[in-house]
């Protein structure tokens, strides 16, 4: 055999497919930021119940996203939403000792 020759039997390295450029995610987040800023400044804006509700409902979600990272943990769903309920009308309706 010649030097410098591979041989019949060395596999042939493998081709890998060119790498796909990855796509920006900033279209998708500007499509869900600016509906999300006019609902926050609707809801700031509005002020009173009409905040508290809001507060609410951004509330809930985010501890809905809570309680599934915690799934293994079983926590008490129920309580944590009344709870949340409970601290927004304490804060809504009440006054600083109350919160």
């Amino acid at each position: 055999m010649a030097t410098g020759t591979r041989s019949a039997r060395t596999p042939r390295a493998r081709q890998r497919p060119p790498q796909q450029r990855e796509r920006s995610e900033l279209g998708a987040r500007l499509l869900v930021a600016i509906p999300a800023v006019a609902v926050a400044l609707f809801l700031v804006i509005e002020g009173g119940a009409i905040f508290a509700l809001g507060l609410f409902l951004v509330g809930c979600v985010c501890m809905h996203e809570l309680f599934e990272m915690y799934a293994r943990a079983r926590p008490v769903r129920l309580a944590g939403f009344i709870a949340l309920g409970g601290l927004i009308a304490a804060a809504h309706y009440g006054e600083q000792a109350q919160v």
